[in-house]
């Protein structure tokens, strides 16, 4: 479960799409492989869909 602060903190400039699961997703892996490598598959993504928004957003778009 994903707590609510931890959910606002790290999603935004995926913005009203995060309130989307499958939107979320979609637009998360469009946005990264328009920049970078996507290193993992996106049932994965989903599964992990807030860190791995965290991390990307952090580590992967500069």
């Amino acid at each position: 479960m994903v707590e609510p602060n931890i959910l606002t903190r790290s999603s935004k400039w995926t913005g009203r799409q995060l309130s989307n699961k499958s939107s979320a997703t979609s637009g998360l892996i469009s946005s990264v492989n328009a920049i970078t490598y996507v290193p993992f598959d996106g049932e994965q993504l989903y599964d992990m869909e807030e860190p791995t928004c965290f991390y990307l957003c952090h580590h992967t778009i500069k």
